[in-house]
């Protein structure tokens, strides 16, 4: 059946409304606050110590959905599962794309893994070794040409480029510290090998051609204690007053651009480890979600908002001793909520997980599909970035909710987005509107928790950047613990918040 205003069974319209005032005022709160955490800060990937075997699996659902992130913003954010159903099949869910444009991933992705399949053990093992090898270059040029708006766009002309030469002129001004010179020559050199890739007019093969020979300057380079270091102790004192600066920037830029060599050395080192994946394999598109027709309804005023929020006399009196911080949180929601800002979607780890357990319930909702591996790795959807506080907070609510398989997904980066919103449920499927009912009351408790804990504290753990400034590598140990799984919880403390709603 599909989904219409008129089979969909709607959200409660209270549930619907503390549920939106409760992440728009946080979302405001927190955009507001200027102070700044290092909670964040990923870990260094970057060592050689082997990752365990469910480790390098997920880095590698991962990194295939980073490399179809093809354009800037969140429409290209992509997820996948591998099912083991019988044959090998991928399932990938994006944000918000066409039906054509899910077919053209479709048909990029099958290319790039019969590429890996079809390729002997002597040429993936060389061209894991050798990123100059014909089969590097040639993966790394598929994933180049299907990436190229966003390669250059957002990571070489908006992260590289306008930040570099403001780099470069710190370092010689800094000549006398240590490894300043050395890393003016290396940026320089990189800023050379950056500019042809913005060249207009190259056709694909021109822009390959040039942007190989950058990412193969930035491994070089990125693999220099003394560059990465430098760089990165520039990074730690520019977030003391803020994220976005050149420095962090650029440093940011780099490492995204070198996240799409490691993303090929990911598809070599599994190739190599688990061939049947790249063999008689299936690619599933999920058609995305349509944004909310009619945007939630919510107060604008953040006096009414945090009123409902807690009834602590404390919060009130933080937010009343600044007089300043209304005004700018009331400015803060009316932007948030225009029309053209506040049309929210399913995001796209929530989505694929929903069509795996709707596919599972089916008919006598006693099916059971497989993921890869399941009995060793367990249920993982992987995504081209961490996960997003609602997604986390979605995937963490107690089974006893859900009554279903826990499926983790990336560690968070603990951004929310406003414009999100659970999956339609249809008529006929009213269990499983009650499910989805009391997951988000759980939600909506945990949201308010945090956002008291927030304003009480006067400032939130949040990352600039809702991608990894470090690239994952299946070659190390990776620090983060997975998100999902969602334990029974703390029902009496539950219980005790959503009688403490408004």
């Amino acid at each position: 059946m599909d989904a219409t205003d008129s089979n969909i069974i709607d959200l409660p319209p209270s549930l619907r409304k503390r549920f939106y005032e409760s992440v728009v005022f946080l979302y405001t709160f927190r955009n507001l606050l200027k102070k700044q955490t290092d909670g964040t800060k990923a870990p260094d990937l970057e060592s050689i110590t082997d990752k365990s075997p469910q480790a390098t699996f997920f880095c590698f659902v991962n990194k295939l959905a980073l490399v179809c992130h093809s354009r800037r913003g969140r429409d290209t954010i992509t997820a996948f599962a591998v099912l083991q159903t019988g044959p090998i099949e991928y399932w990938f869910a994006s944000n918000n794309r066409t039906a054509q444009e899910l077919e053209d991933v479709r048909r990029y992705v099958t290319t790039l893994l019969n590429t890996l399949g079809q390729s002997e053990d002597d040429e993936v093992q060389d061209a894991s070794l050798q990123e100059d090898s014909p089969l590097f270059a040639n993966l790394m040029g598929q994933v180049l040409e299907f990436n190229r708006p966003h390669i250059v766009e957002t990571h070489i002309e908006y992260q590289l480029i306008r930040n570099i030469d403001f780099c470069i002129d710190a370092c010689n001004k800094e000549a006398s510290q240590p490894d300043a010179l050395f890393v003016a020559n290396q940026l320089q050199s990189l800023k050379t090998l950056a500019e042809p890739s913005l060249e207009p007019g190259l056709d694909n093969a021109q822009f390959i051609q040039h942007t190989r020979q950058l990412l193969l300057s930035i491994s070089t380079s990125y693999h220099l204690p003394r560059f990465k270091q430098y760089l990165s102790s520039q990074t730690r004192q520019d977030r003391e007053d803020s994220n976005h600066t050149p420095w962090t920037q650029l440093y940011h830029g780099i490492g995204r651009l070198q996240a799409y060599t490691l993303a090929v050395k990911t598809f070599l080192s599994v190739r190599l480890r688990w061939r049947d994946l790249f063999e008689s394999f299936e690619i599933i598109p999920i058609p995305s979600s349509e944004p909310s027709a009619d945007p939630p309804s919510i107060r604008r005023s953040s006096s009414g908002i945090i009123t409902r929020l807690s009834k602590d006399p404390s919060v009130q009196s933080v937010i009343n001793s600044k007089p300043s911080l209304i005004t700018q949180l009331d400015k803060g929601i009316s932007e948030a909520i225009k029309r053209k800002h506040f049309l929210p979607i399913v995001h796209a780890e929530v989505l694929l997980a929903e069509h795996i357990l709707g596919a599972e319930r089916g008919d006598s909702g006693d099916h059971h599909i497989r993921f890869f591996n399941e009995a060793v790795f367990g249920r993982y959807i992987g995504c081209s970035k961490p996960t997003c506080r609602l997604c986390e907070l979605y995937f963490q609510a107690p089974r006893t909710f859900t009554q279903e398989l826990p499926i983790k997904v990336r560690p968070g980066h603990h951004n929310f987005y406003h414009a999100w919103k659970v999956p339609d449920v249809l008529v006929g499927e009213e269990k499983q509107a009650e499910r989805r009912n009391r997951v988000l009351e759980w939600m909506v408790a945990t949201i308010k928790d945090e956002a008291v804990r927030t304003v009480l504290r006067g400032f939130a753990v949040r990352s600039s950047h809702d991608s990894n400034t470090y690239p994952s590598s299946p070659f190390s140990n990776d620090g983060g613990s997975m998100v999902g799984g969602g334990g029974f919880g703390d029902l009496e403390g539950l219980e005790r918040r959503m009688r403490l709603m408004g």
